[in-house]
């Protein structure tokens, strides 16, 4: 079958490198280091243990040169893909072990954005806070992202981490700055927490986007409030998988969410440690659920809706889309 344009929300750059990028960062990875300590096994026990696993690419991204590199490989990346919008997000406090100060660090990912956009790919940044963080931490990575926030380019914001280890409390002060400053912002709920943690986040913050998500099918009235409020779910189904979220490619609740009436979308989440692409996880989602062009070009196209751009750009980005897979 082929493919159209793509549309990817959920991508965490900063576990995303290729081999030849890590290689060019550190000369002395080999590509069976690389295998053995870059990419994830087939299955984590647990999210915890995945976060665990995450150190080397971060260790590599310390610098202006290990970030530049890990942007610039990563649109190479996204060109595979036929990406026509992505939207990179990653922990900016992860990132200050060198010289660099928070701000330093995304203002270098944006300039990178910038390129990407000037380049034909319509981008956004994503700044994470992470669960474990203290609310300082989070209403920092916040202050950065309202700081930096264009119409042009995009900067929003992002709680990701353990959350079911780690309450959502401690970072709503961080949301109010967001939300105060008028600026786009995303939530992990669903993942290693059930229906619950869904539910929570949208109680609380009334986002327009969740992170996964993919838990809320276990409340059928949970499933009915996401398609009443038109939250977009942005699901990453092998990563789901391998995580050991759901058992199996198979089981994945991604066709029955989006039989129900959920806007959903397909991303890879960490391209580099699940070893995948967008069109590998469109290619395992025909042979899993039997999806034909039309199902995958509306995940695209309910990715868009969902996309932190100008209803220009996204007007613009529409009509490309559509194109793309007619």
């Amino acid at each position: 079958m082929r493919f159209g344009g793509t549309v990817e929300l959920h991508l965490h750059m900063d576990i995303c490198m290729s081999f030849e990028a890590v290689a060019a960062l550190d000369p002395t990875i080999d590509a069976d280091t690389y295998r053995r300590e870059f990419v994830g096994p087939e299955r984590f026990d647990s999210l915890v243990a995945f976060l665990d696993s995450t150190e080397g690419h971060v260790e590599l991204l310390q610098t202006e040169r290990g970030l530049r590199t890990c942007m610039r490989d990563l649109r190479a990346q996204l060109a595979v893909d036929d990406a026509l919008h992505a939207e990179a997000r990653f922990a900016p406090l992860r990132h200050i072990e060198g010289d660099l100060s928070a701000r330093e660090v995304v203002e270098i990912v944006v300039e990178e954005a910038d390129v990407w956009q000037r380049g034909g790919l319509s981008c956004a940044v994503i700044l994470c806070t992470l669960r474990h963080y203290s609310e300082a931490e989070s209403i920092e990575t916040a202050q950065l992202a309202t700081a930096l926030h264009t119409d042009d380019l995009p900067v929003a914001f992002d709680l990701a981490g353990d959350e079911a280890g780690y309450p959502l409390a401690t970072h709503l002060p961080a949301f109010e700055v967001v939300r105060d400053a008028g600026a786009p912002f995303t939530v992990h709920a669903g993942e290693s927490a059930g229906a619950e943690s869904v539910r929570e986040v949208l109680d609380h913050l009334q986002p327009r986007r969740i992170g996964h998500g993919i838990r809320a099918v276990e409340d059928p009235d949970l499933v009915a409030r996401l398609v009443r409020e038109g939250v977009h779910l942005e699901a990453c189904p092998s990563c789901n998988v391998q995580l050991s979220v759901v058992p199996s490619m198979a089981e994945h609740p991604i066709d029955a969410l989006a039989a129900a009436g959920v806007s959903i979308g397909i991303s890879t989440d960490q391209r580099g440690i699940t070893d995948t692409t967008v069109t590998n996880e469109m290619r395992r989602l025909v042979d899993a659920f039997g999806w034909d062009r039309a199902v995958l070009a509306r995940r695209q196209l309910d990715a868009l809706e969902a996309a932190f751009v100008t209803e220009p750009k996204r007007a613009a980005l529409r009509e490309r889309l559509v194109e793309s897979w007619a």
